[in-house]
């Protein structure tokens, strides 16, 4: 499995809107303490690692940081809030590349103004940026905007089966076309990809 892996974390050579996520059987992205780390495990943890820091840039919602509290990147990183209710001495403010998108600058945070915040215009921001190996990181709510907006080229999702949480979110929402399938002894990762 691990050679399989191993392509399967590679970037297309054309740009690309990735999402990777874990989720139960039943579709959950949380396990029943409400965060996603619940549901992994190492190996899950370095697959993710391995994708985030091969992204050109990371995308996220604000909840995620607060329930997660995740270390400060190695890539660039957008997190996307409305209200800017965001710890300033959070961990992924620690690095410079961290970034908050908002329709309004915060003082308190280093950020990017976009005003509206929409799929299209943060990938055309992106992309005016030459950033265009995109991941997408976040719950059910920043998924859901880019399905609608059609704007996701692949999906890698982690199966575990775990007792979760919130919201259901099924691959079958996502538009696209199951491709590859890689199982381990604790977990299948999924490969999903939009149709040509």
């Amino acid at each position: 499995m691990n050679q399989a892996l191993t392509q399967l974390q590679h970037w297309p050579t054309t740009p690309c809107v990735r999402v990777v996520l874990i989720q139960n059987y039943a579709g959950q992205l949380q396990g029943e303490d409400g965060t996603s780390a619940s549901l992994g495990n190492r190996s899950d943890r370095d697959h993710l690692i391995k994708i985030r820091n091969s992204a050109d840039l990371v995308i996220t919602g604000a909840a995620t940081i607060r329930a997660e509290n995740p270390p400060a990147p190695t890539t660039n990183l957008w997190v996307l809030s409305d209200s800017g209710n965001l710890n300033p001495s959070a961990r992924v403010f620690q690095s410079s590349i961290s970034k908050v998108i908002s329709v309004k600058l915060l003082p308190e945070l280093p950020g990017l103004q976009l005003d509206p915040i929409t799929p299209g215009n943060l990938i055309a921001q992106a992309s005016a940026q030459n950033l265009t190996r995109v991941l997408i990181e976040g719950g059910a709510n920043l998924i859901n905007q880019f399905i609608a907006a059609n704007l996701i080229h692949e999906a890698l999702i982690t199966l575990v089966d775990r007792p979760g949480s919130g919201e259901i979110l099924h691959r079958s929402q996502f538009g696209l076309t199951l491709t590859q399938q890689l199982k381990s002894a604790d977990l299948t990762i999924q490969q999903w990809r939009k149709e040509n």
